[in-house]
């Protein structure tokens, strides 16, 4: 999906007041008026490096820029602001989202999950139904491997991990339910749910993955951790075994 440049904005106070979680840390919700102030400024100096600025209300404005210059065009918007926490994609700050082409300008743009997740697209190939239905399986077992991962085996996410393997599968199932209804599209989750279950082949543990609590998963991770030690070790022994 190709870029036709970037929207800066900021959210109406109340909205804000709404998503806002404040931190142990001295954070607090800045006006609406500094935030406006900000934009402008922002605004004001990327129109001196060159940016056409279209400007969309009071509190949105669109920094036009071809697909090929939006990544340049974020690193310098970044470049800009250092060490200052006003640029951000959620929270009571300045928002910002790369804008894919054939966004109206009275709209804001939909999130381009393939970009921020640093993936290829390939706009010009159009998948059949069928192909977007495996699509949503794929999808499905991909963001339950991932939880798997983090709830049963006691793995580690950072938000790059969360982007890519939560949010971005979200998007992606999203947008095939716009193209080919909800009906067809719960069919395939159901369908990648089944076939992740057989894949885990087993039906206790699968249970504990559903319904366990946090002790009750833990429990499965140390025997899961545990067994594949021994078998390294007896594999090891058999090695040692064989090239004495």
């Amino acid at each position: 999906m190709k870029a036709i440049g970037i929207d800066l904005w900021i959210d109406q106070q109340e909205v804000r007041k709404g998503q806002f979680r404040p931190s142990d840390k001295q954070d607090e919700l800045r006006s609406q008026e500094q935030l406006r102030a900000e934009l402008g400024k922002l605004g004001e100096r990327l129109q001196l490096d060159g940016w056409q600025i279209l400007s969309c209300s009071n509190d949105r404005i669109r920094v036009l820029a071809t697909d090929d210059q939006v990544n340049a065009l974020y690193d310098r918007i970044v470049e800009m602001l250092p060490g200052s926490d006003l640029l951000s994609q959620s929270g009571n700050h300045i928002r910002y989202r790369s804008v894919p082409e054939g966004t109206p300008i009275d709209e804001l743009p939909s999130w381009d999950e393939n970009r921020w997740c640093g993936i290829k697209d390939f706009s010009q190939f159009h998948p059949a139904e069928d192909e977007l239905l495996a699509l949503v399986r794929h999808w499905t077992k991909a963001m339950l491997e991932f939880d798997w991962e983090i709830e049963m085996l006691g793995g580690g996410m950072n938000w790059r991990d969360n982007r890519r393997y939560t949010y971005r599968p979200e998007a992606r199932i999203g947008r095939i339910a716009k193209l080919l209804g909800k009906e067809a599209v719960e069919k395939a989750i159901k369908e990648g749910n089944q076939e992740f279950r057989k894949e885990i082949d087993n039906d206790s543990a699968y249970e504990i993955f559903l319904h366990g609590d946090h002790s009750q998963k833990e429990a499965y991770g140390e025997t899961f951790w545990s067994s594949r030690e021994r078998e390294r070790e007896r594999c090891d022994a058999a090695v040692k075994r064989y090239t004495k």
